[in-house]
């Protein structure tokens, strides 16, 4: 099977250089399609999720194209909430212009 995907990292207030962290994260439900690989999580003692470190999540799609992946993982990315989110809306930019 062919077909594309596309990670996007979403990352705590401050980062690269002073990530702001412990903030509750609202993670909802993703499509088959999307994966959510948590990089910088932790529970606290009530058992809520939490931001640990600077890059937080990162957000894969897998779609038939490299335009739709790249628009499936940056739609996903932006629908994880937790104070301070940040995320690149231009990942992939250099291949989008290759294939474009």
């Amino acid at each position: 099977r062919r077909g594309a995907s596309v990670t996007t990292v979403v990352a705590s207030g401050g980062y690269p250089d002073a990530p702001v962290t412990g903030f509750p994260v609202h993670l909802p439900s993703f499509s088959d399609s999307v994966r959510v690989f948590h990089a910088g999580t932790k529970r606290g003692d009530n058992g809520d999720l939490l931001t640990s470190g600077g890059r937080v999540f990162a957000v894969t799609a897998l779609a038939d194209s490299f335009a739709a992946a790249q628009r499936a993982s940056r739609d996903a990315a932006s629908r994880i909430e937790f104070e301070g989110a940040v995320y690149r809306r231009d990942i992939g930019w250099r291949e989008a212009s290759r294939v474009g």
